[in-house]
């Protein structure tokens, strides 16, 4: 029997009323489809993060989505303590963003896996940031010196920056 997708489709978000007004958040999520959605945000759009270490986010699949937002379009990581596996985005468009896609992988947290293919960024101020560190994000983590995070298999393809636009 197969296993269900949790699906999220041509959904508007209007959410910059506030600094930390994020779109959608994910944690501890499996199966997870976003299609065609319209987010403006004035935080992160969407968020994957990980704030038990049981509890993984794995088998996203974003697609055509149009985001603007004050902070991050795509934010994967920070305040993780866990896996995220297997994030597929595609197909999608980010205009006036402070970060494109940001990954961040601290406190231990292993991600694997992540394909990033056919985006278009357009005034995108940091369209990229891949960061393994030991910094503590959050107050979840264990250790006062957490391990080092963990990156492997990410792929980025057929991605456009435009900075005039």
């Amino acid at each position: 029997m197969p296993a269900e997708t949790d699906t999220i489709e041509r959904v508007t978000i209007r959410s910059r009323k506030t600094s930390t007004a994020d779109g959608l958040d994910f944690d501890g999520c499996k199966r997870v489809r976003i299609a065609d959605c319209d987010l403006d945000t004035g935080d992160d759009a969407i968020g994957l993060k990980t704030l038990h270490p049981d509890w993984p986010n794995e088998d996203f699949d974003i697609s055509g989505c149009r985001i603007t937002s004050r902070w991050c379009a795509i934010r994967v990581g920070a305040e993780s303590i866990g896996a995220i596996r297997r994030l597929n985005v595609r197909d999608c468009v980010f205009t006036h963003c402070q970060g494109g896609i940001k990954i961040e992988s601290g406190e231990g947290a292993q991600f694997e896996n992540l394909a990033f293919t056919g985006i278009e960024m357009k005034q995108v101020c940091q369209p990229f940031m891949v960061l393994a560190s030991r910094f503590a994000f959050s107050a979840h983590g264990k250790s006062v010196r957490p391990p080092v995070g963990r990156i492997r298999n990410v792929r980025f393809k057929d991605i456009r920056v435009l900075a005039g636009v």
